[in-house]
């Protein structure tokens, strides 16, 4: 699981630069929608979790990356740079408190 969420925050660092302007809107895309699928492993591993309410909080931001991520790749493909920065931003808010709860308790 580690070597996993290392791939993913690799590829979620790279697309900081990206959101405001690709250089390779394909290639750049590939990498958000390489993220929002690494959600699915994510999804499926419950290691971190505690209880049932552990359970359904790991699940919702395992989805989330996903629908962020996967948004985040159609924005670069249309060029849409605000919708990919607004998404980004939501992707880094949900991801710092995944971390919070799983990582800090």
């Amino acid at each position: 699981m580690t070597n996993l969420m290392e791939e993913t925050t690799y590829l979620y660092q790279g697309l900081k630069r990206t959101v405001r302007r690709s250089r390779d809107p394909e290639g750049d895309a590939l990498d958000a929608v390489t993220v929002a699928l690494l959600a699915y492993p994510l999804h499926a591993n419950e290691d971190f979790a505690f209880d049932d309410a552990d359970i359904a909080s790991w699940k919702t931001y395992a989805g989330q990356m996903h629908d962020d991520f996967m948004g985040i790749a159609k924005a670069i493909r249309e060029k849409d740079t605000d919708t990919a920065r607004d998404l980004y931003s939501n992707a880094t808010r949900s991801c710092a408190a995944c971390h919070k709860k799983f990582r800090e308790e």
